[in-house]
């Protein structure tokens, strides 16, 4: 099941960027699961870095049927 598919999670790291960059802050970006936020970070490293947990990593939906509710994490 997806709760919070792709563009949400890019639209919130669009968010962050754009609010670091009015506040001339840096952020880091904790939990990244996505590959669109990871290309779009990598034109922000001026403001941000980021980091991705190994279930993010290496599992994916296939493993759903396998593994059922265990593979529900918050981010998707």
């Amino acid at each position: 099941p997806v709760w919070r598919d792709e563009i949400a999670a890019l639209r919130c790291t669009e968010r962050l960027v754009r609010i670091a960059r009015q506040t001339r802050a840096r952020i880091h970006v904790l939990h990244i699961s996505t590959a669109e936020e990871i290309v779009f970070l990598e034109q922000h490293k001026d403001v941000a870095t980021c980091e991705a947990t190994p279930h993010h990593l290496t599992l994916t939906a296939d493993d759903y049927a396998r593994l059922g509710t265990l593979l529900q994490m918050n981010p998707p």
